[in-house]
């Protein structure tokens, strides 16, 4: 789908819309109420937490698919979408631990497939995975940043000034480690192209890494019966409109997403959708290509 947008630049909101096909005025998860911390440290005295909850009147797509005889599985590494803030419901395993330090897909994807191996083979199953390889601090391997560092795709390169970056991110790559190649006696983080082939490469360092699960399928020839969703909560911006990262515009850079659907046996393979998407999309039209009733 080469036109697909999310309802919102950041992920709480957008997460939620995925889960629901509710748009955020409806589902109300629009803030971290000034909280960037992880949901755990921001706890209040009464044990509640000081954020936005995904609320539990919702019905959530894992909750349809279990309530049809589905068993459903949930592995995240984005501290937004925890069990603790709602994310959790109708998810029979849901599994956040490696929400806290933001873990690879490698980690993400051997955990889904112990599960896969563990589940009961006479019911169909639910799995979503939540990676945030593709997301600052941009720590993907130095091969992959040297073979893209110059490639023509990521358009005309351009020199910076101190003034123009953004020093929020600057201090959030040094806070989680990532990030030498930003340190203030780097030439290369004054050029432009530096922070699209860091980008990029988290990209090309994902397909690689999502590659496994995909192997996985084939080789136990579930992906001739399943069907298989990839997109995205947020974009990026990239100094488009003179910003960085995501969830302060609306930009088409922060909210334009990719949509990729293979449906069981490759049917319908090769189709490109141009029309108008969105994530509130996803979730009927799963349930609906799945054969279940789409909730109101």
């Amino acid at each position: 789908f080469r036109n697909c947008y999310s309802q919102a630049p950041w992920t709480k909101p957008a997460i939620a819309t995925l889960f629901t096909g509710l748009d955020p005025a409806s589902h109300q998860v629009l803030t971290h109420k000034g909280q960037y911390s992880m949901p755990d440290a921001v706890m209040g005295r009464e044990g509640d937490v000081d954020t936005d909850v995904l609320p539990g009147w919702t019905e959530t797509l894992a909750e349809v698919f279990e309530r049809a005889g589905y068993v459903t599985a949930g592995f995240v590494a984005n501290p937004w979408i925890r069990g603790s803030v709602g994310f959790g419901q109708g998810f029979q395993t849901f599994d956040d631990r490696f929400a806290a330090n933001a873990t690879s897909a490698e980690v993400i994807i051997e955990e889904a497939i112990r599960w896969l191996d563990q589940r009961p083979r006479d019911k169909p199953f639910f799995l979503y995975l939540h990676f945030m390889d593709v997301h600052d601090p941009y720590v993907a391997p130095e091969s992959d940043y040297e073979a893209l560092r110059d490639a023509p795709g990521l358009g005309a390169d351009r020199k910076l000034r101190e003034r123009h970056l953004s020093k929020g991110l600057l201090r959030g790559l040094k806070r989680v480690g990532g990030g030498a190649w930003a340190r203030d006696d780097q030439p290369d983080r004054l050029r432009l192209r530096t922070w699209r082939a860091r980008y990029a490469a988290g990209v090309r360092a994902f397909d690689r890494r999502f590659q496994a699960l995909l192997d996985y399928l084939a080789r136990h020839e579930l992906d001739r019966e399943s069907l298989l969703a990839i997109t995205s909560d947020h974009g990026e911006e990239l100094f488009e409109h003179g910003g960085w990262a995501h969830g302060l515009n609306l930009y088409e850079h922060q909210l334009r997403v990719p949509l990729i659907v293979r449906r069981p046996k490759g049917a319908g393979a090769g189709t490109a959708v141009d029309r108008l998407v969105g994530l509130i999309d996803v979730a009927p039209t799963l349930l609906g290509w799945s054969g279940l009733e789409i909730p109101k």
